[in-house]
């Protein structure tokens, strides 16, 4: 999602390009249930725009966030604004988006390069490799013996990954100790490897059960409701991953926990 961009038109286009390459527009008419060539002409910026209705249905097309569908619609509203007061009003709105998001990036180390679709097959392949990844910004996880300690992973194995993660730039080796490198890594929706990443960690979650630590919290719930409701319950959880997001920033790395959430149709 590009914060920079102004224009809700604009940056419908690009995530159309981004997500779907050739024939984004075609599929997204189907999704609307209208023709192709109303995708275009508004797209095109002529006088006729999407309704808030549509860029909802079109932000879920894109998967976006509810971040990102917040930009989304008040790019929208502020291209519709039939007042100057009105049209002051969410440009404030928009601003207020684009510096929060701007604080939020500067937070972030720059990636410097991804990994290829092997060393994802690899990394994504076992927990282990995502948890020696994120225990080694822990100061008292820093050498192969407190990580395999922590972790219960044998010796050999625990330098295994350790040397993965160094040969591809997701830490460093210095003075005999490991901290993070400069690449990061996104695992999209769409990804191959997403299934195995959800996988991994789900069975981390079923042994932690045998564990009994006071941090731990296990929740299951079956339940009959509306389906209003249920995606009321869906949009509460979003919130509540944006609202991690905003707490995690800034928070300083002394444990290494895994945090998962479930809510499907049975």
């Amino acid at each position: 999602m590009d914060y920079k961009i102004n224009d809700y038109r604009d940056l419908i286009s690009l995530l159309l390009k981004e997500k779907l390459g050739r024939g984004g527009k075609v599929r997204l008419a189907e999704a609307l249930n209208c023709h192709p060539g109303y995708i275009s002409q508004v797209l095109k910026k002529s006088k006729i725009h999407f309704s808030p209705e549509s860029v909802i249905k079109i932000a879920n097309f894109l998967e976006l966030d509810l971040r990102e569908q917040d930009y989304l619609l008040n790019l929208l509203h502020l291209e519709r604004s039939g007042s100057e007061d009105l049209k002051r009003y969410y440009s404030k709105k928009v601003s207020a988006i684009q510096e929060e998001n701007q604080q939020i990036a500067g937070k972030i180390k720059k990636v410097s390069q991804e990994l290829d679709e092997v060393a994802k097959g690899v990394y994504y392949g076992h927990w282990a490799y995502g948890a020696v990844h994120m225990i080694v910004s822990i100061d008292r996880y820093r050498t192969a013996k407190t990580i395999g300690d922590h972790l219960k992973i044998s010796k050999a194995f625990t330098q295994k990954i350790l040397d993965f993660l160094t040969e591809k730039g997701l830490i460093t080796l210095v003075d005999g100790r490991y901290e993070h490198g400069k690449c990061r890594i996104h695992l999209k929706k769409s990804s191959p490897y997403i299934r195995s990443h959800h996988q991994n960690f789900r069975h981390k979650a079923i042994q932690s059960l045998e564990e009994e630590r006071d941090l731990d919290l296990h929740y299951s719930s079956v339940m009959t409701l509306s389906k209003g409701d249920a995606l009321k319950i869906k949009d509460l959880i979003l919130r509540l991953i944006e609202d991690k997001e905003r707490i995690l920033a800034p928070s300083p790395n002394e444990e290494i926990v895994c945090f998962n959430l479930d809510l499907f149709e049975l």
